[in-house]
């Protein structure tokens, strides 16, 4: 036997002590990152209650091991400083890839409950992710994907959606402002809403594009998110907004604020591909005033394009009012 033959062993003796090391090396990773991950959601709860808010979650379990850190949390609730909303589930689960911290995904399990004080709404879909892009260890970019979601308003069946994404991000063209996009595919109406009723009950298409100024202070904690982004003169900016819903297809831009009342505010001008026939449609709503279908057939005829106004908790047309506008929670 050769001296080279010899030393082989040792070589193999090597190789597999590295792999234990490595081994041993990523066990402590994993378990380190998952020590780190629950300081910091228990970091951010408090500072959300210092602000106002109420954050809980009865338990939480870490799974996934090797390749992914899964924390699933029981009972999770989200109240909003005053209690204005909330958001509720009874199981969500935490996804983090040991690898990429850059990266973490949120996965409801069950259905998610958001309360106001108004109404209580319920989704309970088949495919959800929230996937979280952190950048110097704030949120960047957040987005939201989900297929086969139904709704139900106080306990009864509202819609259910097809397909959607949503995202929101930092704006670069203005330091604190952030964009808001919108993708939904086939929203079926259980419940038509109300002064739209012969449009029909699926909306094949809603896509929308929202400059929010000075969004960075409506991520910023505090005891009234909305107060404080009106006395930052913050407002929101559509820069597009293209809906398809029956015969109707239109599209849009405007910018509102928030009056004193919390109620939106502003302007929204409306370009129809077919005015007559969409206001025609209107005009057969059961819900709609006698008043309002007579503005209706005059903007059809005289095929204008239209400026739905926001003001003094009104919706008008031309003027004309045609509905009400609620206060914000």
């Amino acid at each position: 036997m050769t001296a080279a033959k010899r030393k082989r062993p040792w070589a193999v003796y090597a190789v597999w002590g590295l792999l234990i090391v490595v081994l041993a090396a990523w066990t402590m990773w994993w378990f380190t990152l998952k020590d780190i991950a629950t300081q910091r959601i228990e970091a951010w709860a408090a500072a959300q209650r210092a602000a106002g808010a109420q954050v809980s979650y009865s338990s939480v379990a870490a799974s996934g091991f090797p390749l992914r850190l899964t924390l699933t949390f029981e009972a999770a609730r989200f109240i909003a400083p005053g209690g204005g909303w909330s958001l509720s589930t009874p199981r969500a689960a935490l996804h983090i890839n040991p690898s990429d911290l850059s990266l973490f995904i949120v996965e409801p399990r069950d259905t998610v409950s958001w309360t106001t004080r108004g109404a209580q709404h319920t989704f309970t879909p088949r495919e959800s992710a929230i996937s979280v892009h952190l950048a110097n260890d704030r949120p960047d970019r957040v987005i939201l994907e989900g297929k086969n979601i139904a709704v139900t308003r106080n306990g009864a069946p509202d819609m259910t959606i097809g397909s959607i994404v949503a995202g929101i991000r930092p704006d670069p063209r203005a330091a604190g402002d952030g964009q808001l996009s919108l993708d939904a595919q086939a929203i079926d109406f259980i419940k038509l809403p109300q002064g739209f009723e012969a449009l029909g009950g699926q909306m094949e298409a809603l896509n929308a594009r929202v400059v929010l100024e000075k969004g960075a202070v409506l991520a910023a904690p505090s005891h009234d998110r909305l107060a404080a982004w009106k006395e930052a003169m913050g407002a929101a900016r559509v820069e597009g907004l293209h809906v398809v819903w029956g015969p109707a297809s239109l599209t849009s831009t405007g910018r509102f604020t928030i009056d004193d009342q919390r109620r939106i505010e502003g302007d929204l001008a409306l370009t129809l591909e077919k005015p007559e026939k969409t206001f025609a449609a209107l005009t057969k709503s059961p819900t709609v005033s006698a008043q309002t279908a007579a503005v209706y057939r005059a903007l059809g005829a005289l095929g204008l394009t239209p400026v739905l106004s926001f003001r003094d908790g009104e919706k008008r047309l031309y003027g004309q009012r045609i509905g009400t506008v609620e206060p914000i929670r």
